[in-house]
């Protein structure tokens, strides 16, 4: 299992790295970003499943925890 040794960053890191994500998304883009598929765990605590089942069309539920990126093994994946 990944997740088992996978060290996630301290929470100041974790906190400029939103903002700098938040930042990103503001910037003018040329296109349009378009959530054409959403990933979730199953078992969420974060975003309830039946919360995002009522905003979301085309949502996969994976056997993954709220960090799913492991399930992945290319960006091009997902």
């Amino acid at each position: 299992n990944l997740t088992k040794d996978f060290i996630f960053k301290d929470e100041k890191a974790l906190k400029i790295e939103l903002e700098k994500l938040f930042d990103f998304a503001l910037v003018k883009q040329e296109e349009n970003l378009l959530w054409d598929k959403v990933y979730s765990s199953k078992k969420d605590e974060i975003f309830p499943p039946n919360a995002l089942k009522n905003a979301f069309s085309k949502l996969i539920f994976l056997n993954e925890p709220h960090f799913a990126f492991f399930h992945f093994k290319t960006w091009d994946e997902l």
